[in-house]
């Protein structure tokens, strides 16, 4: 019986490699014992060790960030990379600001106009200055993503910004007298370090495109089955993306209309002909303009990223909110006829309820399928007391949960409380 999911593992060696490496060295050049003699040392130390291991985490972020396809498979699935990436941000930005305030405080008792200066940028010190400036790109980032949660393509455009916070960082860590000026072993791990960033940003920059996982596709079709869903069929112009149901890409319209950004959109369907259909609800200030698309229009694929609904057994719940439909109706197409599965599907209104023919044929085809709709403007929220009288079984079930976000968090924690094995609970978050 498996304790630890295998992307568990890889998370839990990644850390302990990023945030053991270079505690280990730190140790090794100079004794514990003479490190913290003294309050000045103690400071001092701590400054040290979070700045060395906030570098760390900083570069295994961008690493996460690249969309190479081993780190799908090791943490199953694009979204839960971005996940751990979030979380690995968050701690590199903590560390780095614990940094410098330490070792400004050990100055604090003697001179607070020699704290305050470790602080203030001066040209007289670059390294310095590199490291100050380089901390608060960072902490512009975190707090645009935070508290303003801006959309999901400035989102994007301002973490690229990351790549200057590197370029600031490296100056500094290397040129400031210190442990890794003058300790070979850690200038080595940093070195080595830097490389890996470096290739990281050139593979998401550049090498995307060679790695064959950008595809030409034309619209083929267009129809809206509501007046807020856009469903387009796309036509291969070339070599098809190889993507298959429970799976999503990256899709980037070309139309003097829209701006040219790239948008993550699950699949509903992989037809006989290799062209792809997917489903678009209009959301964000993006998706409200796809209207303008027309036939003829090119799009470009980047992908397929996902593992949703991948490799496994047993009876399945899937639990459906709103547009998180879609990537049920691609697995419908595709997985194993004989399985067991329930689908609760649930819509604010009955107006919104949309491709019950398409989950009929699904049903058609399975030999046990049970499509419920739960609306809530006449039964209030899907919750976990309802979907215990829905489904009296779910606790032998794997559960599959794709939606808004609230929705996937609330019922998550719902059905934990009532006995549901978390790693029996698989959520498909586009909350990139």
């Amino acid at each position: 019986m498996k304790i630890f999911s295998k992307s568990f593992f890889i998370w839990t060696i990644l850390f302990l490699v990023l945030a053991g490496i270079p505690f280990i060295l730190w140790i090794l050049a100079i004794p514990l014992s003479v490190r913290f003699t003294t309050t000045i040392n103690i400071w001092r130390s701590l400054g040290q060790i979070c700045g060395l291991v906030g570098l760390s985490f900083l570069v295994g972020n961008i690493i996460l960030s690249s969309r190479a396809k081993f780190l799908e498979r090791w943490f199953s699935g694009l979204n839960f990379v971005y996940l751990k990436h979030h979380w690995l941000g968050t701690l590199a930005f903590c560390l780095l600001l614990v940094h410098p305030l330490a070792l400004a405080y050990r100055f604090v008792s003697r001179s607070l106009k020699a704290a305050a200066e470790l602080l203030i940028p001066s040209f007289h010190n670059l390294p310095v200055l590199f490291g100050i400036v380089a901390l608060l790109g960072l902490m512009f980032l975190l707090v645009l993503t935070y508290f303003f949660r801006p959309s999901y393509q400035r989102w994007l455009f301002s973490h690229k910004f990351m790549v200057l916070v590197f370029v600031l960082t490296y100056p500094h860590i290397l040129l400031v007298p210190s442990d890794v000026s003058a300790f070979l072993p850690l200038q080595l791990y940093y070195y080595l370090l830097g490389i890996l960033a470096v290739v990281g940003i050139i593979y998401r920059l550049q090498m995307t495109k060679k790695a064959g996982r950008r595809f030409s596709y034309t619209i083929s079709e267009i129809t809206q089955p509501q007046p807020d869903l856009f469903d387009i069929t796309l036509q291969s112009l070339g070599k098809p993306v190889l993507i298959s149901g429970g799976q999503f890409a990256f899709f980037t319209f070309y139309n003097p209309e829209l701006p040219t950004e790239s948008h993550p959109f699950s699949l509903v369907e992989r037809k006989e002909n290799n062209d792809l259909r997917i489903v678009i609800k209009k959301l964000g200030d993006f998706t409200k303009k796809l209207a303008v698309l027309k036939i003829g229009d090119r799009v470009l694929v980047e992908g397929p990223f996902g593992s949703f609904g991948k490799n496994i057994s047993g009876p399945e719940l899937w639990l459906a909110g709103g547009i998180g439909l879609t990537p049920f109706l691609s697995l419908a197409k595709e997985i194993n006829k004989e399985k067991d599965i329930v689908l609760i599907q649930s819509w604010n209104k009955p107006a919104e309820v949309v491709f019950n023919s398409e989950l009929a044929d699904s049903k058609n085809n399975f030999k046990n399928f049970k499509s419920i709709v739960w609306v809530a403007e006449a039964s209030g929220f899907l919750n976990g007391a309802a979907i215990e009288k829905l489904v009296p079984d779910w606790r032998e079930r794997t559960i599959l949960i794709c939606g808004p976000v609230g929705m996937m968090q609330a019922i998550r924690g719902q059905l934990k409380k009532m006995g549901g094995k978390s790693k029996k609970i698989i959520s498909e978050n586009f909350n990139l």
